[in-house]
C-alpha cells in the first residue's frame, strides 16, 4: 500500500483515462453540433408523413387478431385506393359521360360507375372473407358460392355515390356496410344475412375523392379519418371525428328542387332549420354533403 504523498501508477492512470474520455466526447458533441441540421418550416410536414399512423397499422391494432377482419378492412382500403387513382385520371382516360345504362335503382350509369364497381367487387371477392356482395349497380346481390373462397362477412356498398358530379370535378364518395352473417358458414348467404337493422352493422364508412382522398370508418370504437397521401400510397391518420357537445355548425344539407314531393313533416324541418338561423350547403354527393356537416 502506498503512503500518503507517494507516487501511485493506478490512480495516475485512472485520472488519465476521465480525461480522455471526456475530451472525446466533447469532441463527439462538437461534431454533432455541426452536423445537426437547422430546424425548417418543413419539419412537421415531415415528421407527420414519417410519424402519423397508418390505415395498415390502425386495422392491425384494431381487430385484436381477428385476421378475417383485418383481410377485409385492407381490401376496402385498397379498393378506395384504386377508385381514387381511376377518378384523378378519368379526364386523359377518356372516362368521363355516360355508359349508356341505368343502374338497379333506376339512374343513368356513368362510364365511372362501372369501373368502380368492378373494382370493389373483385376486391372484395379475392379477400377470401365475404359471403355477399350487394352493390347498388347490380339487380341481384352477388352470392360468393366457393366454400374455399368466402367467409363471415356480408358487405353492402355504392361503389360510387355522387357520380353526376363527377363530369364537372365536385367530390363523390364511396359507401360501405359491413354485417357478420347468421346463416350456417356451411351454406351459401342468403338475403336476410344483410337484410337487417343498421344496429348489427359491425363496420361502416365511405371513402371522398375530391381535393383530398379520406377515408371515414367506424369500426371497434369511435370514428376515425384517414387521408390518402399519394406519394406514399397509404391513409395516413388525420383525427378521431367527435361531435361538437355544443351542436356544431348550424348548416343543413337538401335537393329543395324535390320539396313538392316531399311529406308535411320533413317540409316543416327545413322552414325550422331556416328559421333557426341554419345556412343550406348541398352539393349533390351525399359522402361530401354528410363529411361536411359531421367536421
Amino acid at each position: 500500500m502506498a503512503a500518503s504523498g507517494e507516487f501511485n501508477p493506478a490512480k495516475r492512470t485512472a485520472e488519465g483515462d476521465v480525461e480522455a474520455l471526456t475530451k472525446r466526447v466533447k469532441e463527439l458533441e462538437a461534431a454533432q453540433a455541426l452536423t445537426r441540421k437547422n430546424p425548417t418550416e418543413f419539419d412537421p410536414y415531415l415528421q407527420n408523413r414519417v410519424n402519423a399512423q397508418t390505415l395498415t397499422q390502425y386495422i392491425l391494432m384494431s381487430t385484436k387478431g381477428d385476421k378475417q377482419l383485418a383481410m377485409l378492412m385492407n381490401s376496402i382500403q385498397h379498393a378506395c385506393k384504386v377508385v381514387s387513382n381511376a377518378i384523378e385520371k378519368a379526364g386523359p382516360a377518356g372516362l368521363y359521360g355516360l355508359a349508356g345504362t341505368e343502374n338497379a335503382t333506376g339512374d343513368d350509369v356513368k362510364k365511372l360507375d362501372i369501373i368502380a364497381d368492378d373494382i370493389w367487387i373483385e376486391c372484395l371477392q379475392r379477400s377470401g372473407v365475404c359471403g355477399l356482395l350487394v352493390s347498388e349497380e347490380q339487380e341481384k346481390g352477388i352470392v360468393i358460392e366457393d366454400k374455399t373462397k368466402r367467409g363471415p362477412f356480408c358487405v353492402a356498398f355504392d361503389p360510387l355515390d355522387g357520380s353526376s358530379n363527377i363530369d364537372c370535378n365536385v367530390s363523390v364518395g364511396s359507401i360501405f356496410s359491413v354485417y357478420r352473417r347468421k346463416s350456417p358458414e356451411s351454406e351459401c348467404c342468403t338475403e336476410a344475412d344483410i337484410i337487417r337493422p343498421g344496429t348489427e352493422i359491425i363496420v361502416a364508412g365511405y371513402c371522398m375523392y375530391g381535393a383530398a382522398t379520406e377515408l371515414v370508418i367506424t369500426f371497434a370504437e369511435g370514428v376515425q379519418r384517414f387521408a390518402l397521401d399519394p406519394a406514399l400510397g397509404e391513409f395516413l391518420f388525420v383525427s378521431d371525428m367527435k361531435m361538437d357537445p355544443k351542436g356544431g355548425k348550424k348548416i343543413f344539407s337538401c335537393n329543395e328542387g324535390n320539396s313538392l314531393q316531399w311529406d308535411s313533416p320533413i317540409l316543416s324541418f327545413v322552414e325550422n332549420c331556416k328559421d333557426a338561423g341554419y345556412s343550406s350547403r348541398y352539393v349533390g354527393s351525399m359522402v361530401s354533403d354528410v363529411h361536411r356537416t359531421l367536421l
